[in-house]
């Protein structure tokens, strides 16, 4: 069975088709497995126009901007629209981008501040849970762990950004661990996340989040809503051996 492979601003993701999967008695868990030396931060599963993404340890990755992103590249389309964790998300090519409206405005967000360990964690909650921590000066990994694993304020876990802050032409400089996945070279919707606060905080204009994979470029549209503008690359196809 065919599963195509790339990445989202350098997440790397499997991609394949929730038909061939059925057909052939998989679940994503079984899939994972099979892609474990494939260095992958996800499994992302088409059916039709809807899209689903599994984290690296099986989870449920509710939504996934970097891998719909890929999902429009294989496509072969210049534009379109996915249904990704409840929401219609339409998407077009940019030049060498691919550019997604996303369906949230101002009042989807949900903030918080509170404090671990003497550290100010803030929290933006939208499709997925995340704690961003600016201006560390610890080891980072350890605290990205150390929430994650706290059950009692991250009830679902939590995707993790470190972040650098303050805003210089509206660029933020991020370090990014995903639950389910460890570290990654990016995250769509931890950018989101990011891009959110920094409005909420009274920043005006584009947002730039610069990962290890490259950048992300958020702005807020005329209807309320978010663009989100990034690379996404097909790097190649496996056969899977079903075992």
């Amino acid at each position: 069975m065919k599963v195509l492979v790339g990445d989202g601003c350098g997440n790397r993701f499997a991609l394949i088709d929730a038909g061939a999967m059925g057909a052939s008695d998989l679940s994503p868990g079984l899939v994972l497995h099979q892609c474990r030396d494939m260095d992958i931060d996800g499994l992302l599963v088409l059916d039709g126009v809807k899209l689903s993404i599994y984290n690296a340890d099986g989870s449920d990755g509710d939504a996934c901007f970097n891998g719909l992103r890929l999902a429009a590249v294989a496509s072969d389309l210049d534009e379109g629209v996915f249904e990704m964790a409840g929401h219609q998300i339409s998407w077009s090519k940019v030049n060498d981008d691919i550019e997604l409206e996303l369906p949230y405005v101002s009042s989807d967000f949900e903030y918080d501040s509170i404090t671990i360990d003497g550290v100010e964690v803030i929290t933006v909650n939208f499709s997925n849970p995340h704690a961003i921590i600016k201006n560390y000066s610890g080891y980072e990994q350890d605290f990205a762990e150390k929430l994650q694993s706290d059950s009692e304020n991250f009830p679902q876990s939590v995707n993790v950004e470190f972040a650098k802050f303050p805003y210089e032409n509206g660029e933020i400089l991020a370090r990014i661990f995903e639950r389910g996945v460890g570290e990654t070279l990016a995250c769509g919707t931890g950018a989101v996340a990011l891009a959110a606060d920094a409005w909420n905080a009274g920043f005006e204009g584009e947002i730039t989040v610069k990962t290890w994979g490259g950048s992300l470029f958020l702005s807020k549209l005329e209807n309320g809503k978010i663009s989100l503008r990034g690379a996404a690359r097909l790097t190649g196809n496996i056969d899977l051996e079903l075992v």
